[in-house]
């Protein structure tokens, strides 16, 4: 992995864990769709880099 893919590995599992903090899923399918959330946010972030 480069530099800048560990660095946005980082960032997604980051903005996942703040998102799950603070709507406190109970179910799976919650905890997958904030998941997703951080995925696409960390990924949006990547293409705009």
């Amino acid at each position: 992995m480069t530099n800048l893919e560990l660095v946005l590995n980082m960032f997604a599992e980051a903005t996942t864990t703040e998102i799950s903090q603070k709507k406190q899923p109970e179910k799976f399918s919650e905890n997958r769709k904030i998941a997703k959330q951080g995925a696409v946010i960390a990924g949006n972030t990547r293409m705009a880099i």
